[in-house]
């Protein structure tokens, strides 16, 4: 059944003539019910890495928090933003405004996830002034006891989304 008409498929010689005679017609639709969507104090993301290669308690890493945006590289996560804000809707106030800082700073993020002894779950990282000195690459492949031909993604603490460089 649809707004403009509805449609009947029978088969053989007397199934029309059947169906004609019965005088059925078609239902209304049953309006959606809607459902009030629960206010919760904020909404986002942790963005996981899972190798099945690895031991089982080094499987899972998280990579960064996110504030609940699609990824705009590669579009994944729309159907859960999604299924989300069909749910839930977004209550401001001070708890929200925490999370945005927590979100969008690596720096602070670490920590509070050490602090809360998920630090297991973190990948090494090295966390260093925004200074250059001549010194400055050999010590943050010292602090990550990076080897030989491993790649590392330099980013901004205080940035969630994008701006990493792999070096």
């Amino acid at each position: 059944f649809a707004e403009n008409g509805w449609i009947l498929a029978v088969k053989g010689p007397h199934a029309a003539a059947y169906v004609l005679q019965l005088r059925i017609s078609p239902a209304a639709p049953v309006p959606e019910t809607t459902v009030e969507r629960e206010a919760i104090p904020f909404w986002g993301i942790l963005d996981l890495k899972f190798d099945r290669a690895r031991p089982v308690f080094e499987r899972v890493r998280l990579l960064e928090t996110g504030d609940g945006r699609i990824s705009k590289f590669s579009g994944h996560g729309a159907e859960i933003s999604a299924s989300a804000h069909e749910r839930f809707r977004l209550e401001e106030g001070p708890a929200l405004r925490r999370y945005r800082i927590v979100a969008a700073d690596k720096k602070l993020t670490h920590d509070l996830v050490e602090m809360t002894g998920y630090g297991h779950l973190l990948l090494a990282q090295v966390c260093c002034p925004r200074h250059y000195d001549d010194g400055l690459a050999d010590r943050i492949v010292r602090e990550l006891a990076a080897a030989e031909g491993d790649l590392l993604v330099l980013k901004l603490c205080n940035r969630s989304r994008a701006a990493g460089v792999v070096v």
